[in-house]
């Protein structure tokens, strides 16, 4: 299963330096972001100017970038780790696993538990067609 992870890509190129540190901020500190207005006392700059700015700039809410970017790193999490679904909606700032069901829906048409499941079907595909071609 190849999971559409572009579209969670956060925006890149040219932008002014607020929206460059929002996008920074947004990236290394996605789990502990309370809100936008969070985001705009960090970059020092007026919430509404940089909302505006932001979208104009980016053609994204700063919301959708930081949802993405929770999105991103819970299917991350989810490949790589064992850890319960609700456990990881907890890790990456989400207050239930509804929330994280409900984005990574939206965003990448599939539930966690959908995503975790492809992924050890492909990993028992991918071992079962190794051991067939050591075996001829």
């Amino acid at each position: 299963m190849d999971l559409p992870l572009n579209r969670l890509e956060l925006p890149r190129g040219e932008f002014s330096r607020a929206v460059r540190d929002s996008l920074a901020y947004i990236a290394g500190h996605c789990p502990n972001i309370q809100s936008v207005l969070q985001i705009a006392q960090r970059v020092g700059v007026n919430y509404h100017t940089l909302r505006a700015r932001f979208r104009r700039e980016t053609r994204l809410t700063l919301e959708e970038c930081l949802i993405r970017s929770r999105v991103g790193l819970a299917c991350r999490m989810i490949l790589c780790s064992d850890k319960q679904i609700k456990e990881i909606a907890w890790d990456v700032g989400y207050q239930n696993e509804n929330q994280l069901t409900r984005a990574t829906k939206k965003y990448l048409g599939l539930t966690p538990h959908i995503i975790r499941r492809e992924a050890k079907l492909n990993n028992m595909v991918s071992q079962v067609l190794q051991q067939a071609k050591a075996l001829s």
